[in-house]
């Protein structure tokens, strides 16, 4: 009797589990800006936003934590990768910036220093120079808006860093929030926005 109230509990908390999973279309749009995720049963999403001057469409895997939809690109890439040398002036700190492809572009970039104050220097292109300062960690926004990870400086010698960006979005472990039935997703900068998506 008790196996029969323990596999009655189980298959009761799978279906509980199950009816939660929120799988559709979900759509947030208005004139000038669609935002779209199809969430599938075989847990694959396919992500695509529209706007006047961004298009992009991202395929990877979902996955529902409590009040959490968790995204993650297929496949996956990087969101930056940095190196780290030492060249030139000890005293300068040089941030080479480009994107995978190689091509420059017009960025933001965002220091932390030694005692924890934070700085930013704007409208930067190819290349930031921060004279007679030493940093501890750096993430770059670009025109769009799309951020990277905070890099932590790793070398204790290291003033040059060559910074290849991902300008395409990447969903890696992304957090967005599930709540009466709407999705309410991350902006380019990683936090929650104030609109949500509703299921069609």
């Amino acid at each position: 009797m008790k196996e029969l109230c323990y596999f009655i509990t189980t298959i009761s908390t799978c279906l509980s589990i199950t009816d939660k999973i929120p799988f559709g279309i979900y759509l947030y749009a208005t004139e000038h800006y669609v935002e779209r995720i199809e969430l599938k049963n075989d847990n694959t999403f396919i992500y695509s936003m529209n706007s006047e001057f961004i298009k992009y469409q991202i395929q990877g895997n979902f996955n529902i934590r409590k009040d959490s939809l968790i995204l993650d690109s297929y496949p996956q890439k990087d969101k930056m990768i940095v190196r780290e040398s030492k060249q030139g002036n000890k005293n300068n700190i040089v941030i080479k910036v480009s994107n995978k492809m190689g091509e420059n572009f017009h960025y933001n970039l965002f220091i932390t220093k030694l005692n924890d104050a934070k700085d930013s220097i704007m409208g930067e292109w190819n290349t930031s120079v921060i004279k007679n300062k030493r940093i501890k960690s750096f993430h770059i926004r670009d025109s769009k808006g799309l951020q990277s990870p905070e890099y932590m400086i790793t070398g204790a010698f290291s003033n040059f860093f060559s910074v290849q960006f991902e300008s395409n979005r990447i969903f890696e472990n992304e957090s967005w929030l599930i709540k009466d039935d709407k999705i309410y997703p991350k902006g380019l900068d990683g936090r929650l926005q104030n609109y949500f998506l509703i299921k069609q």
